[in-house]
């Protein structure tokens, strides 16, 4: 059975969710990045001067909430030098919980609950003495949790726990309850972003670039200044402003060759001229032009449906619809082959339907319609 364009959609929200988290999962896992981020927009003052030294991996070892396993690499323990505790300047260390959203979750009070249970939980039983936990003296290390969302609508998500707790005010004292830190990356301006001059700020960034609209966003960017924060990075730090750019590639439905040009100037540091030949390639148009045709294809083929009396003249309508549709995929530089198992995909026509008319439109000469 088709799926519903309904239920494709979601498929590719969520697979473009879980691409997302990965990036995300390899972006925080890096120690540079990660003491960019906490510096830079976290907005915690005891983490202001924290560096990539500093940071640690607290992957946990004992849980029993299923659901932690999956993102127990963005937890972080870091060492602060000179805080104040008590009127005296000491070292200790405080665990930051990073969860990265690109959809708005209502629930996500309740999940960095379940993973700061298993944090202390997990701080408890790596103790020396196991049964140190239950001395007086014995303290669990605070937990931050931080929330970076990529999403462009507003994060409408409660903050506090007790949000999502039937007469959570009323029973306030019974529940445990603790807010979050969320970082919407969609409030942070191009110069703001900018002006960080660091490797962070750059991806966050490429990651406010979604759609092929957001394109303008590219072609405002300064060369020099991009060249400026890459010229000295890491190799480990380059190699995922390499994925992003591979990933922003994808999702622009560029051409594997020019995606291969792309990320090439990437790996030469050469990143402030990327995208000088955008006005070239004017993706906008094309997907236009492709939803277009898709549009006046369904539209055609109701008519078509709908009556009898006008079936050679909207036959031909039909066929025209075709022309276009493969002329436009053509434009983005897919194959043949590519353009074929499209056809059949969203139009529902026979494989042999489908051949015959690449056969008859294929070899027409490109035109921007």
């Amino acid at each position: 059975m088709k799926k519903s364009n309904k239920e494709e959609t979601q498929q590719l929200a969520v697979r473009g969710a879980k691409q997302r988290d990965i990036r995300a999962k390899d972006i925080f896992g890096n120690p540079e990045l990660c003491a960019q981020f906490l510096r830079d927009y976290a907005d915690i003052p005891i983490l202001k001067h924290v560096q990539p030294q500093d940071i640690e991996e607290a992957e946990l070892r004992h849980h029993f909430f299923e659901e932690a396993e999956l993102n127990s690499d963005n937890v972080k323990r870091i060492r602060v030098k000179d805080a104040e505790v008590s009127g005296e300047l000491t070292e200790l260390y405080v665990v930051a919980l990073i969860e990265h959203k690109s959809y708005i979750d209502h629930d996500v009070a309740m999940q960095l609950l379940r993973y700061m249970v298993c944090i202390w939980y997990d701080w408890a039983k790596e103790a020396k003495n196991p049964s140190e936990h239950r001395k007086k003296e014995f303290r669990y290390p605070p937990v931050i949790p931080i929330v970076y969302y990529e999403g462009k609508q507003e994060w409408t998500a409660g903050l506090r726990l007790c949000d999502r707790v039937l007469l959570g005010e009323l029973f306030q004292e019974f529940i445990p309850d603790f807010t979050y830190r969320i970082v919407e990356n969609r409030k942070y301006t191009q110069e703001e972003l900018l002006l960080k001059e660091d490797e962070m700020s750059l991806l966050m960034l490429l990651n406010q670039i979604q759609t092929a609209e957001d394109i303008s966003i590219l072609k405002a960017l300064p060369a020099e200044r991009l060249n400026r924060i890459i010229r000295h990075s890491s190799e480990a730090v380059l190699n995922e402003v390499l994925r992003a750019v591979q990933g922003l590639c994808r999702q622009l439905n560029l051409t594997e060759s020019e995606t291969a040009e792309y990320t090439q100037r990437v790996k030469e540091r050469n990143m402030g001229y990327l995208w000088e030949n955008a006005e070239d390639m004017d993706i906008q148009a094309e997907r236009r032009n492709t939803a277009e045709a898709r549009k006046e294809l369904a539209e055609a083929k109701k008519e078509l449906a709908e009556t009898e009396k006008n079936a050679e003249e909207m036959q031909k309508k039909l066929h025209n619809m075709y022309r276009v549709l493969i002329q436009a995929y053509r434009l983005q530089g897919f194959d043949r082959e590519t353009v074929r198992k499209r056809i059949i995909n969203e139009t529902e026509i026979e494989n042999a339907a489908a051949s015959e008319l690449l056969d008859q439109y294929w070899d027409e000469p490109k035109t921007a319609e």
